[in-house]
């Protein structure tokens, strides 16, 4: 299986080591960065990658409405979102705006890279330090 990934991520570190994580594994592949929510929306709608790596907050347009854009445009594309809280709205928002999965940004990269796949197989995950 060969995973074509999007990062939507403000933090520029944090987006970069991201990239260099996922770029040594030889079936998921980066096809590219967004910056804000409004460049994920148009980035994925030109990309079309299998999944979507989306912070929840994000200037211009958060994480959250930009997957209920995305998800609207293209039903098919996955959304995991990242997020540094574990707060229940948080949550039930990112779902019902479409996300498949939700991670916090202090999951370990072994379980990160685990969950990746099993969103690419379809499976509705969130992080296992999750309440």
């Amino acid at each position: 299986m060969h995973v074509t990934l999007l990062i939507a991520e403000d933090q520029r570190l944090f987006r970069q080591s991201l990239r260099l994580l996922l770029e040594h594994e030889p079936d998921l592949a980066v096809v590219g960065e967004a910056i804000d929510g409004r460049e994920a929306v148009e980035l994925s709608l030109k990309l079309k990658p299998d999944i979507i790596l989306m912070d929840v907050d994000m200037p211009r347009l958060d994480g959250v409405t930009a997957t209920r854009l995305i998800r609207g445009c293209l039903p098919d594309v996955r959304v995991l979102m990242l997020s540094m809280h574990d707060e229940d709205a948080r949550i039930v928002a990112a779902v019902q705006a479409g996300a498949c999965g939700y991670v916090l940004k202090d999951a370990d990269h072994h379980e990160f890279l685990r969950i990746i796949r099993a969103t690419a197989r379809g499976e509705e995950v969130r992080s296992p330090f999750m309440p």
